[in-house]
């Protein structure tokens, strides 16, 4: 007997039906075509990177808006009103609340979900070519090259929602910014559209070396850690266990942010020209430096060479957990969609 479906109602084999009976639609065929949509390796390096990304923002924000602080401090830490991570930090929620530590939350998970939607797929672009130019057998030199890649077109495509961010950041109280898209449209009204790309030059000239440095490391401490595994399956290339990719990770920015660190305050230096109402309780205000170069210069004259260091602390103790969220957590997501790792 035919027995007449409700509207919507499915079947024991997960087909569904309208008012005439007629078949509009499998649920199964659904999953089949979602299961075939994300085991494409772009899309699913989007959403691997995306949620590695959104993942690291949320255990590192607080280590940042510290080491932001520490960093547009011009005052040495004797004299200015940060004498280091530890006091900065309590400073902060003393005078600010605790829920400052988070304060730009929001723009820095945008910053970071599209950051990482960006970086990875565009590192895997380039590192099917290079593979197929340069050979297979150039593994370090061709992840630091591809990985370079990726930084270079994601900071292009998320460096306004870095500025914002930094901008929310270094705010006092009272607050000039109410929330993001406040900042974005009174920046774009007073400052002009340039505003939200300063440091551009001073951020690539940093991030690319950082961010190939980070993945080449990642991946060679990754397999170097997996050959000395006495199992099996550890010691396949394409299979690593959750610590050689924790150990890796945490390497990887230990190594790249000692490095690029100086070229990160230089940036959110120049981030901050023209925030001068938001810093006066801070201390000395950033004027123009004239260019990356002239930054340096000044900075390691008035400052010493421990001025492009400021910050390092806080820095490394958000690089080193962040790192390891992030390339474990792609590493992990991308294995489950794809049945592989980097």
């Amino acid at each position: 007997m035919n027995v007449k479906k409700e509207d919507g109602e499915c079947d024991s084999d997960g087909i569904e039906w309208n008012n005439d009976n007629n078949l509009q639609y499998s649920w199964k065929d659904r999953l089949k075509a979602w299961k075939k949509l994300v085991s494409s390796p772009s899309t699913a390096s989007v959403i691997a990177g995306a949620i590695s990304g959104s993942s690291s923002r949320a255990i590192a924000m607080p280590f940042d808006v510290v080491k932001i602080r520490l960093q547009l401090q011009l005052e040495s830490y004797t004299s200015g009103k940060y004498i280091g991570a530890g006091h900065c930090a309590k400073t902060i929620v003393k005078e600010e609340g605790i829920c400052s530590l988070w304060k730009g939350h929001m723009s820095s998970q945008l910053l970071s979900i599209a950051y990482g939607g960006v970086q990875f797929p565009t590192f895997e672009f380039a590192m099917r070519h290079l593979k197929k130019r340069v050979g297979e057998d150039n593994e370090t030199f061709n992840s630091f090259v591809a990985g370079s890649g990726g930084a270079l077109v994601a900071t292009c495509v998320t460096f306004p929602l870095d500025t914002i961010r930094t901008r929310m950041v270094a705010q006092g109280e009272p607050k000039i910014y109410r929330g993001f898209f406040h900042a974005l449209g009174t920046m774009v009204k007073q400052e002009g559209p340039l505003s939200l790309y300063r440091g551009l030059s001073t951020t690539l000239i940093g991030v690319m070396p950082y961010i190939g440095m980070s993945f080449s490391t990642y991946i060679t401490t990754k397999h170097f850690l997996s050959s000395l595994s006495t199992t099996a399956t550890a010691f396949s290339k394409h299979e690593s266990s959750n610590w050689n990719k924790a150990i890796a990770g945490a390497t990887a920015g230990f190594v790249s942010k000692c490095i690029v660190h100086p070229f990160d305050v230089v940036k959110k230096r120049e981030q901050v020209v023209g925030f001068h109402k938001a810093r006066q309780s801070f201390g000395q205000v950033v004027k123009p430096y004239g260019g990356t170069v002239g930054a340096f210069v000044k900075i390691t004259r008035s400052e010493g060479i421990r001025g492009v260091f400021k910050g390092l602390l806080p820095s490394l103790a958000k690089a080193v957990p962040s790192s390891m969220v992030v390339f474990l957590v792609y590493d992990d997501v991308r294995n489950f969609l794809l049945h592989e790792e980097l």
